[in-house]
C-alpha cells in the first residue's frame, strides 16, 4: 500500500472513494489496515473494480461528483462482474454493522434505477428479509423510509419480502407506508402483493412498541386517502394505543403542527371516519378517555380545531362531562410562520364559540387560557404602535391587500380601514377569517414579512377586543375597588388595548382564584362602595355628576412591575389616557 501512497492518480482514486465511504459506510475487515478511508479503498481494488476507478478519471469531476451517483455506479459495477459462485458471495460485502450492498441499494437507489436492486434479488445470493442487527430494519423497511423507493419495495415484495416483519421500533412496512404520502395505486398494489407472494395475508392492525397501528398513523400524519383504504379493508378504530388513544383521538391530534399541516383537513378527516366506521358496523368510541383522561373532544379544543370539535358534537360528543383543556402550542420550529400562530388564535376563538352555541358555559379561568395564547405568539398591539396606520401607508402591502378577499363581499385592504371593533364584528365572524387563514397567506406575497405580522396583529387585536373586554369587566371593577359604574368601566376598557385587558385578568387572577364570572361577580357586589353589579341610568346619572373629570388611577402587579394607567374621566361618560408608565421592583425585601 505504501508504494501506491506516492501515486499521484492513485491518491486522486482514495479520496474519490473516501465520498463513498463516508456517504454509505463501507467497511472490509479482511484487511489489517488502521485507517478506515484505507479499508474502503483496499475493499474496492480487493474486488477489482477497476472499470469504476476509470470512470472517475476520464467521466468525472471530482469535486461535482453526487455520492449517491457514485455508490449506483459502483454497485452496478461490481455487482455485475460476479458470474462466479465464489463471486457471488462477493457482491453483497457486509460492513461492521451488518450493513451490505444490498441494504444499500434498497435505500439509496431511486425508481428510475432499479437494475441493482433487480441484480442482487437474480443473483439469488441476498436474503430480501435480512435485519440490520442494530435497528432491525429489514430491505424493505429501508426502501420504504419517507417512501422514497416505492418501486423497489413492490420489488422486493415479489421476491418475497416478508411486509409483516417489525424493526427495532416495532414498526412494519405498512406504517411506514402509513407515514407518508402515497397514491392509492400504490397503496392497492402494496396491500395486493404484501398478501399474494408472502403467502401471509397483511396484518393490518399490527402495533409498534408504541401500541400505534398503521392507521393512527395515517390519521395523525393528516393521509385521508390512506386512512380509508384502511378502513375499507377492516382496520379497527378503537384500538388503544400505550396512552390509551384511539383513531379518533390521533385525529384531533393535529399533526404537531409539522409539513402535514399544510395539507390537513380535519373536518373532512374526521366525517370520513365517523363514515367509515358506521358502514363497517364498527361504532367509534366517541367518549373514550386516553391515559390522562381526555376525551377526542378536549383534544380537538385544546388543537384549535373548530370543524373537528363541530363534526364530534354531530355524532354524540359528551359536552357534559368536557373540561377545558390548557392550549397545545405550535412547536418551536413552526412558531415564527405567523399564519400558523394566526389560524391558531382564530381556531381557539371559534372553539370557545361554538362551544358556548352547544350549551357549554365558558368560565373565566376558561377564557384566561384563550387570552394566554396571545400573550405567548405575541399577538398583542403595543399602545405605543399604530399598526393601522403603518399598514395603510404601506404602498406596497395596500395594493396587495385590494387585491386579497377575505370573503365574498369584503377585501382585506377594506377590513383594515374599520376604525372600531363594533365594525369589524359586524362585517367578518370568526369563521370567515378562519377560513381566510386556512388557505395559507404566507402565499399572498406581502412584500415584507413585517406587513403580514402587523396585518396578522391588528385584525386578532380587533376581532377579539370584545372577547377581552367582557372577561376584563369584573376584574378591573374588583381592582378599582368598585367606585366606578360598571357602565363607565366598560368605557374604561374600551380605550385599552388587550394587552392591558389581559394583565388585569391575570392580576385578579393574583388576588382570586375564582373559577367563573358569577363568582367574580358575587366577590365584587361584596365591595363597600356598590353593593350592585349594574345600575339604571336615573341611579349612575347622579354619581356620573360628582365625579366629573375623576382622575382615575388603578394599577396591577405581576411578575416584578407595578404598572400604572392613569385616566381622566368626563361628564360625557368619555376617557382619556394621560399616562400610562410600568415600575420595574428591582429589590425585594
Amino acid at each position: 500500500m505504501k508504494h501506491l501512497i506516492n501515486d499521484t492518480k492513485f491518491m486522486k482514486d482514495f479520496f474519490f472513494f473516501m465520498n463513498i465511504q463516508e456517504f454509505s459506510d463501507y467497511r472490509d475487515g479482511d484487511f489489517d489496515v488502521e485507517d478506515q478511508h484505507f479499508r474502503c479503498l483496499a475493499h474496492v481494488l480487493n474486488l477489482g473494480v477497476q472499470d469504476t476507478l476509470k470512470m472517475m478519471e476520464i467521466q468525472c469531476d471530482i469535486d461535482n461528483v453526487y455520492p449517491d451517483d457514485i455508490e449506483n455506479e459502483f454497485l452496478e459495477n461490481h455487482s455485475s462482474e460476479s458470474e462466479e459462485e465464489d463471486e457471488d458471495e462477493k457482491t453483497n460485502i457486509s460492513s461492521t454493522d451488518g450493513y451490505t450492498h444490498f441494504h444499500a441499494a434498497c435505500q439509496y437507489n431511486h425508481d428510475d434505477e432499479l437494475d441493482v436492486v433487480q441484480k442482487f434479488l437474480e443473483l439469488g445470493q441476498v436474503d430480501p428479509n435480512s435485519l440490520l442487527p442494530k435497528t432491525g430494519d429489514s430491505p424493505l423497511h429501508l426502501a420504504l423510509t419517507e417512501g422514497a423507493n416505492q418501486l423497489a419495495a413492490l420489488l422486493l415484495l415479489r421476491h418475497g419480502a416478508n411486509p409483516n416483519l417489525a424493526n427495532g421500533k416495532g414498526l412494519t412496512s405498512l406504517h411506514l407506508v402509513c407515514s407518508c404520502l402515497v397514491d392509492e395505486d400504490f397503496l392497492e398494489l402494496f396491500y395486493d402483493m404484501g398478501s399474494a407472494y408472502s403467502n401471509r395475508p397483511l396484518e393490518i392492525d399490527i402495533t409498534d412498541d408504541l401500541g400505534r397501528t398503521p392507521l393512527q398513523l395515517a390519521l395523525a400524519h393528516g393521509l385521508m386517502i390512506t386512512a380509508e383504504f384502511l378502513l375499507r379493508r377492516g382496520a379497527d378504530p378503537n384500538i388503544a394505543n400505550a396512552s390509551g388513544e384511539t383513531a379518533l383521538h390521533a385525529v384531533c391530534k393535529f399533526p404537531s403542527r409539522g409539513p402535514s399541516a399544510w395539507y390537513y383537513n380535519e373536518y373532512d378527516l374526521t366525517l370520513m371516519l365517523f363514515e367509515c366506521s358506521r358502514d363497517r358496523y364498527k361504532p367509534l368510541r366517541v367518549n373514550a378517555r386516553n391515559s390522562k383522561g381526555k376525551t377526542p373532544l378536549e383534544l380537538a379544543v385544546a388543537n384549535h380545531m373548530p370543524d373537528a370539535l363541530e363534526v364530534l358534537l354531530d355524532h354524540g360528543a359528551d359536552i357534559a362531562g368536557f373540561v377545558y383543556p390548557a392550549a397545545n402550542y405550535v412547536d418551536d420550529e413552526l412558531e415564527w410562520i405567523i399564519d400558523v400562530k394566526w389560524r391558531e388564535l382564530l381556531g381557539a376563538l371559534l372553539c370557545a364559540k361554538r362551544l358556548a352555541k352547544r350549551g357549554y358555559e365558558l368560565i373565566w379561568s376558561d377564557a384566561l387560557k384563550i387570552m394566554k395564547m396571545f400573550a405567548r405568539y405575541g399577538f398583542f398591539e403595543k399602545s405605543d404602535v399604530d399598526l393601522q396606520r403603518s399598514l395603510l401607508d404601506n404602498e406596497g402591502f395596500a395594493s396587495r391587500a385590494k387585491s386579497l378577499l377575505v370573503k365574498e363581499d369584503l377585501r382585506l385592504h377594506d377590513l383594515i380601514q374599520l376604525q372600531r371593533p363594533e365594525e369589524v364584528d359586524e362585517r367578518v365572524t370568526y369563521q370567515d377569517m378562519f377560513d381566510f387563514v386556512k388557505q395559507d397567506i404566507s402565499r399572498f406575497e406581502f412584500d415584507k414579512v413585517g406587513a403580514q405580522e402587523a396585518c396578522a396583529v391588528y385584525i386578532c387585536e380587533m376581532m377579539s377586543k370584545r372577547f377581552f373586554q367582557s372577561w376584563a369587566l369584573y376584574p378591573f371593577w374588583k381592582l378599582i375597588h368598585c367606585r366606578l359604574p360598571l357602565e363607565m368601566c366598560e368605557t374604561v376598557l374600551a380605550n385599552l388595548k388587550n394587552e392591558d385587558l389581559y394583565h388585569i385578568c391575570l392580576a385578579t387572577q393574583d388576588q382570586s382564584r375564582d373559577d367563573s364570572k358569577k363568582d367574580v361577580t358575587a366577590s365584587v357586589m361584596n365591595c363597600d362602595n356598590n353593593k350592585r353589579p349594574r345600575e339604571s341610568e336615573d341611579q349612575v346619572a347622579p354619581k356620573r355628576a360628582k365625579i366629573s373629570y375623576l382622575l382615575l388611577n388603578f394599577n396591577y402587579y405581576l411578575g416584578g412591575q407595578f404598572t400604572i394607567i392613569r385616566y381622566m374621566v368626563s361628564d360625557e361618560h368619555k376617557t382619556v389616557a394621560i399616562a400610562r408608565y410600568t415600575i420595574t421592583e428591582t429589590k425585594i425585601n
